[in-house]
C-alpha cells in the first residue's frame, strides 16, 4: 500500500504545484500519477472481495479509503460488484455490473447504428 498511495498522493502535490509553471509539466506527472491510482484501484478491488486482509475489518478500513482516493463509494461498490460476479454471463440476470451482452435475437432487433455501437 505505502509503494502506491505515498508516491500517488506526492505526484498529485506536486501536479497541483506546478500548475502556476507549466501545464505540460502538470501533465506529465499525471501519468505516472494515473498508474499508481490504478493501483490504488486494484487494493480497493480486493478489499471489496475480502482478499487483501485476513480481517474483515482491515479490508473496510483500506477499502474505504482507497475508495474515497479513487472516487468510489467502498460499500455500495462492493455489493454491487459482490452482485456481478454473481450473475456474470447469466443472461437471464442482467443488469447490475454487466458489460452489454445481447443474445442473437435481441441483436437482430437493433436498429444498424445500434449494431454498430455494440460491435465497436
Amino acid at each position: 500500500m505505502v509503494n502506491s498511495i505515498v508516491p500517488f498522493l506526492l505526484l498529485w502535490g506536486l501536479a497541483y504545484e506546478t500548475l502556476s509553471i507549466s501545464i505540460w509539466i502538470t501533465l506529465a506527472l499525471a501519468i505516472p500519477a494515473a498508474g499508481f491510482m490504478l493501483r490504488i484501484f486494484i487494493i480497493f478491488h480486493d478489499c471489496c472481495h475480502l482478499s487483501f486482509f485476513a480481517a474483515r475489518k482491515a479490508n473496510t478500513i483500506i477499502g474505504t479509503i482507497t475508495g474515497i482516493l479513487t472516487f468510489f463509494p467502498y460499500e455500495q461498490w462492493k455489493n454491487e460488484h459482490s452482485i456481478h460476479h454473481a450473475t456474470s454471463g447469466n443472461l437471464g440476470r442482467r443488469g447490475t455490473g454487466d458489460i452489454w451482452t445481447l443474445t442473437t435475437k435481441e441483436y437482430a432487433a437493433l436498429s444498424p447504428w445500434k449494431r454498430l455501437g455494440y460491435r465497436l
